[in-house]
């Protein structure tokens, strides 16, 4: 079965999210716990959304929707050529100034100051 690649890129993308619950869940009652978060509705009023968002410097907030706007910019112009080849025909200078756009958007929208524990340190 083949499907719109429109609906299968959300679908696999939820199923991918949802089967990973189990692995980040500490214990049976903790993966309950949060499977039950993500089911309920009231958790997803405009309130928490509102508030997650104020939270959030404004400044980074503006700098990812751009950044995420030229990306999404950039891979739809490379379904349409092959990157390989449009990154050879640009000027070394080009190249660069990509390279180092990319590794700017990187240092200026990470978050450094938080250390994850590695998942697989977790089993």
């Amino acid at each position: 079965m083949k499907l719109n690649k429109w609906l299968a890129w959300p679908l696999v993308m939820g199923l991918v999210v949802l089967f990973w619950i189990p692995f980040r869940a500490e214990s049976t009652s903790h993966l309950f716990e949060m499977t039950r978060s993500i089911t309920d509705l009231s958790s997803y009023s405009i309130g928490t959304i509102s508030t997650a968002i104020e939270s959030y410097s404004m400044n980074r907030f503006v700098a990812l929707i751009v950044v995420s706007i030229l990306f999404l910019a950039v891979e739809w112009n490379m379904n349409l050529v092959n990157f390989s080849n449009w990154i050879e025909q640009k000027s070394n200078p080009v190249r660069v100034m990509n390279y180092y756009a990319l590794l700017f958007s990187i240092l200026i929208l990470g978050n450094f100051t938080v250390k994850p524990s590695f998942i697989y340190f977790q089993f």
